[in-house]
């Protein structure tokens, strides 16, 4: 089975200890009464656990984003949350096309603006060299994901490994998971 319980699997371990009816998949969207309940219960307490540590072990995960020629910006994960503090910025590292897996230093949007950005602009769709730095970019709109740039512009596909805690969204249907290894179910 899965390591992760589902959100159907959780209100029934609560409405069992309520001595009350366990809900099916098929009734679950429906749940009214006490069901109900269980069901905002259990969203409460697994978006309690999510905030009240943003480094769980359980979070951790490494993402990987192939670079293209010549492109400075590129999306997070959306499973960072949209979160400024998920995202490990100092552990974005460049690999692959016979170069040595190497850090990048993280530097910021404004520095890159001032010092960088004409470099990587002028060098249009064929880019510069290796990339060397990383920083936070700033999205156009309120919705927009967290995306992160790269400098000097790349001049073959490299790929950007990094570290970030990953956000579970809230539930919405019976099969969705935690995020939660099942053995804390009790929690």
């Amino acid at each position: 089975g899965s390591l992760m319980s589902t959100f159907l699997e959780l209100t029934n371990q609560l409405l069992r200890r309520l001595l009350d009816t366990e809900l099916t998949q098929s009734n679950f969207a429906s749940a009214s009464s006490t069901q109900a309940t269980a069901k905002d219960c259990i969203k409460a307490a697994v978006q309690e656990i999510y905030q009240e540590e943003t480094k769980w072990p359980f979070r951790y995960r490494t993402g990987s984003q192939t670079l293209t020629i010549g492109v400075e910006q590129y999306a997070l994960p959306s499973s960072t949350g949209n979160e400024v503090n998920s995202v490990d910025w100092n552990s974005f590292r460049i690999q692959g096309a016979g170069v040595n897996t190497t850090p990048l230093d993280f530097i910021s949007h404004d520095e890159w603006k001032r010092f960088l950005r004409p470099r990587d602009e002028d060098a249009g769709s064929t880019g510069v060299g290796v990339p060397r730095y990383v920083f936070l970019t700033q999205g156009s709109t309120a919705n927009d994901y967290l995306s992160f740039g790269i400098s000097p512009s790349p001049t073959i596909a490299y790929t950007v490994l990094f570290d970030y805690n990953a956000v579970y969204p809230e539930f919405e249907i019976h099969s969705d998971e935690t995020g939660i290894p099942s053995r804390f179910d009790f929690v």
